[in-house]
Order: structure tokens, then C-alpha cells, then sequence
């Protein structure tokens, strides 16, 4: 999974206090904001290997004053993280692009591969 929402999102909650951002948006920022709780318990336990890359960048992050902590500018990393994931990687990265960078998909390859991210360079 690459910056995931799996906690919910805390960007989504802020926003969707705010017509134009549930307009643009749509159902998936209601699910993953104030109906995340029903949601929620819909979804399975991780009983499989799962990995998540998040990212903890960029600089130019325009949702900062709506997020706590390390995140992807959307995400933050803590909201990425799951109970029984396999492994969990952080790179540098946004959350828009973060499946175009070549080292998170090396990592995604590896991780098929070897059922854990590659800890080289």
C-alpha cells in the first residue's frame, strides 16, 4: 500500500467541515472523514502480508496547518500505519506522485518478491 489512509484521515475530517471541500472530494473524503468509523468496522483484519510505504515530504505542504506530525502533506504517517502490516517503509515523498518515484516501486518489486521491503541504500 503506498500512504494509505488506513487509520482514516484527519485532513478528511478538518475538511469536511467545509462545503467545498466535501464538493470536491466526493464520498471517498466522507468515508475516509466523518463516516470513517462505520467504515471501519466493514473492513477485515490484515491476515496477509502487507506491506505500507508513506512518504515525509514534500516541503511545500498546503494542508500543514490541518495535519499533526510527519506526513505526506495528505496523509500523515501515523494514519498510514496498520495492525499486523508486515512491513512498513518511509521515504521522501508526497503523497500525489509517491507511486512515480523508481526507488517506491524497486520497493513494491522487492517486497513481492521477498515479503519485506529491501533496507539497502
Amino acid at each position: 500500500m503506498l500512504s494509505p489512509p488506513n487509520r482514516g484521515s484527519r485532513l478528511a475530517r478538518k475538511l469536511g467541515r467545509y462545503a467545498p471541500g466535501r464538493w470536491i472530494l466526493g464520498p471517498a473524503f466522507s468515508d475516509l472523514g466523518p463516516n470513517w468509523p462505520t467504515l471501519e468496522t466493514l473492513l477485515s483484519p490484515v491476515d496477509f502480508d502487507l506491506g505500507v510505504i508513506a512518504g515525509d515530504g514534500p516541503r511545500y505542504q498546503p494542508y500543514k496547518a490541518f495535519l499533526e506530525g510527519t506526513s505526506d502533506g495528505t496523509v500523515e504517517v501515523t494514519e498510514t500505519q496498520i495492525e499486523n502490516m508486515k512491513d512498513f517503509l518511509l521515504v521522501p515523498s508526497g503523497h500525489t506522485f509517491i507511486m512515480n518515484r523508481p526507488d517506491v516501486l524497486e520497493q513494491a518489486v522487492h517486497f513481492f518478491r521477498h515479503g519485506r521491503f529491501s533496507r539497502e541504500s
